[in-house]
């Protein structure tokens, strides 16, 4: 067998790129998903509420 051949066949799993590439990669990937969450979840008002608690506002006294 070839030297080379053993070599392709042998690599790391990752295909050419160093594995700092991959983790940048995958820190992009994860603030895309992030930020995804983000806007469709927390920003659009949705999210949880707490049972019982009222979403009614309340009148504003006036501090004395």
């Amino acid at each position: 067998m070839d030297n080379q051949e053993n070599k392709d066949r042998s690599g790391g799993g990752y295909g050419k790129r160093p594995l700092w590439q991959w983790v940048v990669i995958y820190l992009v990937i994860a603030a895309v998903v992030y930020g995804l969450i983000y806007y469709f979840v927390l920003a659009r008002g949705g999210g949880y509420q707490v049972p019982g608690a009222t979403s009614a506002p309340q009148s504003q006294s006036p501090l004395y």
